[in-house]
């Protein structure tokens, strides 16, 4: 049997302070008994950008991401984009982007570089519209 060492006895002092709720909800017949103090405007956003491609043109639509990465990493604002399929639709792809702002999110899809993406997507590749949705954090 081997023999253990207690190295100390003294209980450790360590203050772990309560999570910050992500969101508030005050319902109106329930008043918070300690609202939480106003948060500064949020300005960093997510962007995810879902698409849908023809038929066979899944690795089409995977090559042309290296231009739109280019795109997007040459954009102003924009820090870091990534793309993911979907497992039980392989023609279904994910672009998740980070942007300083949203208005930075705009600019870039008013561009002409990102244009002149999806327009050759939309003739070429695309099964339908792309949806777009806004996360502001």
């Amino acid at each position: 049997m081997g023999e253990h060492q207690i190295l100390s006895t003294r209980p450790l002092n360590i203050h772990i302070p309560a999570p910050r709720p992500l969101f508030r909800y005050n319902h109106p017949q329930t008043p918070l008994p300690n609202p939480l103090p106003p948060t500064p405007e949020l300005k960093m956003i997510t962007v995810g950008m879902n698409y849908h491609t023809l038929p066979g043109k899944q690795h089409d639509f995977e090559s042309k991401f290296n231009a739109v990465l280019a795109a997007l990493n040459a954009a102003p604002g924009h820090t870091a984009s990534h793309l993911y399929r979907d497992i039980n639709d392989d023609a279904s792809y994910l672009i998740v982007s980070e942007w300083n702002d949203e208005q930075a999110f705009t600019d870039f899809i008013r561009s002409d570089a990102f244009k002149a993406v999806t327009t050759w997507g939309k003739e070429q590749i695309l099964s339908d519209r792309p949806k777009h949705k806004v996360y502001k954090h």
